[in-house]
């Protein structure tokens, strides 16, 4: 038994992925990932104690976690990475920790960003003394004795291992009032979509129906409210009919009222399933569409009749509309990508606009994990080319030219056009309150950050904030007017 806390840590950011705005540093990121592994050596009854980054800055979080948390020499210091956007704040926390604790181990995870080749994040962090490729839930209790670190066997990303895994514990997550907790329902993929890092993966449940409603039932105990909004965090969430209707059969015999979110593509809930979704708390769809122009989903992979594809698409969105379920889509601008292509995707979800509540928007990015040479080579000959191919070994990932046409600035500026377009200002804050803010973030505080940072540009359109006050600086943006014969 290790005789004293688990420091716990999940790396922030230094700025947004996309828009550096008030708003965007808002979000919370949960790492269920870090908060499972935690669990499990609570479970083994060690003291475990849970700490995010976020957006807070690397030497202002160091402090705060000295004020709550021992740093020990014989208990290393977990650090999970969760996006290859968290390295420059990995780097820096590291820096800082090493040079207030030279004798403190530091041990780092992170499957979406190491791969399989730990030896390219030592050279980007040299303060790591352990680093664990794949999934480390079978080895963590080795992992925080130093002593087995010399025998440690890894495990790759297939899953064919997995274990029985303990509910979340999100007491032991600092601020965890603020955070909706996550129930992980699924891993894996395996539908072979060419941008995925996931699509060879097999796809494998993890939590039973039962054990998904006990977990709610035990989350409304712990926040001490039916005002919590889970995450069912799935690859892709595509549970067989079997699944849903026991699932719902539970759901409703323990009388539970939350509602929750998952991700999923068209055509993995059928049709008839979706009411008895609704009825079993779902609230929300994050939808991966990706494009509405055929040429863009065939080379995608992700379908091979884009026709049918789309119109299953339409009756899929008429179906969770009527069944008050909101649906964020998910678009993917690929390689290849023209005003043609972009128009076409325009033009349908102008045409279904009203049976959707967000999009979500942004260019393909190319990491490190799946940029073997024949996907390179792939999106090379789609008219695609690097930004900078250093980048993937310098940042872990490198953004793209998506075409002759579709240039890298290009791209940002369509994206968030497109999204400005079909989000408003109040769909945008209902999606992410659900998920990504804090649980006390109130409208009132968000339209008050919108009219205060007066320099921002947002993904979302501000129509109607003009009627609540006449003080919103000229500067603020208009709703745009879509073009949908010369978007770009």
């Amino acid at each position: 038994m290790i005789d004293g806390t688990i420091i716990c840590i999940s790396s922030g950011l230094l700025k947004p992925k996309k828009n550096d705005n008030e708003i965007a540093r808002k979000h919370l990121y949960l790492n269920y990932g870090l908060v499972s592994l935690a669990s499990i050596l609570e479970s083994k009854g060690h003291s475990v104690k849970i700490f995010h980054g976020n957006f807070t800055e690397p030497l202002t979080f160091y402090k705060y976690l000295l004020e709550r948390v021992e740093f020990l020499e014989n208990i290393p210091v977990m650090l999970s990475i969760p996006s290859s956007f968290s390295l420059p704040w990995s780097k820096y926390f590291c820096k800082i920790l090493k040079e207030n604790h030279p004798r403190i181990k530091i041990v780092a995870g992170g499957r979406w960003v190491i791969g399989h080749d730990t030896t390219w994040l030592k050279r980007i962090i040299p303060q790591i003394d352990l680093i664990v490729p794949g999934i480390a839930e079978h080895i963590i209790e080795n992992i925080i004795d130093i002593n087995k670190w010399p025998s440690l066997n890894y495990y790759p990303n297939n899953f064919d291992n997995i274990i029985t895994f303990p509910r979340l514990s999100y007491n032991l997550v600092d601020q965890f009032l603020e955070y909706n907790p996550s129930i992980e329902i699924s891993r894996g993929c395996g539908l072979g979509c060419a941008f995925c890092s996931e699509k060879d993966a097999n796809y494998q449940i993890i939590k039973t129906p039962k054990e998904v409603a006990e977990d709610i039932r035990s989350y409304i105990s712990l926040y001490q409210s039916d005002r919590i909004t889970p995450y069912f965090e799935s690859s892709i969430f595509r549970p067989s009919n079997t699944w849903i209707k026991e699932f719902s059969y539970y759901y409703n015999q323990m009388e539970l009222k939350v509602k929750w979110r998952s991700e999923t593509r068209i055509n993995s809930i059928s049709l008839k399933n979706i009411s008895r979704l609704a009825n079993s708390g779902l609230k929300v769809l994050d939808l991966g569409l990706e494009s509405a122009s055929h040429k863009q989903l065939f080379r995608m992979n992700k379908t091979k009749n884009p026709g049918s594809y789309l119109k299953h698409a339409t009756i899929f969105l008429k179906e969770c509309y009527e069944n008050d379920i909101w649906v964020k889509i998910n678009i993917l601008l690929y390689a290849g990508e023209t005003s043609e292509s972009i128009n076409e995707t325009c033009e349908w979800l102008d045409k279904n606009k009203k049976y959707f509540k967000g999009v979500s928007v942004g260019p393909l990015i190319l990491y490190r994990d799946i940029s073997a040479n024949s996907f390179i080579d792939n999106i090379k000959s789609l008219g695609a080319d690097l930004v900078s191919f250093s980048d993937l070994e310098d940042r872990g990932y490198c953004n793209l030219h998506l075409s002759k046409e579709i240039d890298f600035g290009k791209s940002i500026s369509v994206s968030q056009q497109i999204s400005q377009y079909f989000m408003s200002y109040i769909d945008y804050f209902q999606l992410k309150s659900f998920s990504y803010f804090p649980r006390t973030f109130s409208i009132h505080e968000f339209i008050s950050n919108i009219m205060n940072d007066t320099s921002a540009s947002f993904s979302f359109n501000i129509d109607g904030l003009l009627k609540i006050s006449k003080e919103i600086p000229n500067k603020f943006f208009k709703p745009p007017a879509l073009n949908v014969a010369a978007i770009v």
